[in-house]
């Protein structure tokens, strides 16, 4: 269980995709534990919002996990993220079903997975190829390559920002054929042998397919700080009605989109939706 620990969605990823997307002007953070008063007072507004907007739990989630404006706590970081994943958010169930596949304290292979498919499901790329890497190596204790050339095939079709590396690490082991890999195999011998992907760096490990820290998360936001962008959440939430009602029975999360959240002011919905699914 050597890789088990947070990846390159939790690292460097959102670092690969602005290069490759040439986002002009994108700054990266490092978000490390914070407890000034403003990472705080951050941390108790988003804590008060989670109770009735979904996206804020994964935000809150992130908090709990870095120890932004409050101890670092694994746990609670987890439920978090679950309680988003319950009501159909994508990056509250991507990053339940990591936690749970990369942790060795909270190791579940079983529902780790079920996480991770239901948001690739609803077609979040890094899901989507998060199934094709954990599918494909023994490291995360769920190997199945039949399930794996059809992630790997939808990973190589959304052209994801970390899929070159992944195939450079399955050619490495020699299992990049038909023999193992039926439907991908084709593709991605095409793919490699294209002159955008000519200079991908051979790696010698599925470890080395992504970038890994533990213990730091970098994010990529377009001329703002992270406290900018945080505090244009809560903005953006505190004037919009709340995800969650309460009902005689108890508290319910309606189904309702960020779409449906956000609707209108495009500009604010868009910042603070890059925030919520890139702060990796």
């Amino acid at each position: 269980m050597a890789h088990r620990r947070f990846i390159s969605l939790f690292a460097g990823l959102v670092i690969v995709l602005a290069s490759k997307t040439g986002w002009a002007g994108n700054l990266s953070f490092t978000v490390t534990a914070c407890q000034t008063s403003e990472c705080k007072a951050q941390f108790d507004r988003y804590y008060i919002l989670a109770r009735k907007h979904t996206e804020a739990n994964a935000v809150l989630g992130d908090m709990y996990l870095h120890g932004y404006g409050t101890e670092k706590d694994i746990e609670l970081a987890l439920k978090a993220y679950r309680t988003a994943a319950k009501y159909r958010d994508p990056v509250g169930s991507l990053k339940a079903g990591l936690l749970l596949l990369t942790n060795e304290t909270l190791y579940d292979p079983v529902w780790g997975l079920r996480y991770l498919k239901r948001a690739a499901l609803e077609d979040n790329p890094d899901a989507i190829y998060f199934m094709a890497e954990v599918l494909t190596t023994e490291d995360y204790g769920v190997q199945d390559l039949a399930q794996a050339d059809e992630w790997l095939v939808k990973a190589i079709d959304i052209d994801h920002p970390s899929i070159d590396a992944l195939l450079a690490a399955i050619q490495s082991s020699k299992m990049l054929n038909e023999t193992y890999f039926p439907e991908a195999a084709t593709l991605a011998q095409q793919r490699m042998k294209s002159p955008a992907n000519t200079e991908v760096a051979a790696v010698s490990s599925y470890a080395d397919a992504a970038v890994v820290d533990d213990d730091v998360e970098r994010i990529v936001v377009d001329g703002m700080s992270l406290t900018d962008m945080l505090d244009v959440g809560i903005e953006v939430m505190g004037e919009q009605p709340g995800s969650i009602v309460s009902a005689s029975t108890g508290s319910r999360i309606k189904s309702r989109t960020c779409e449906d959240v956000y609707k209108c002011g495009a500009m604010p919905k868009d910042m603070f939706k890059r925030i919520v699914d890139q702060q990796r």
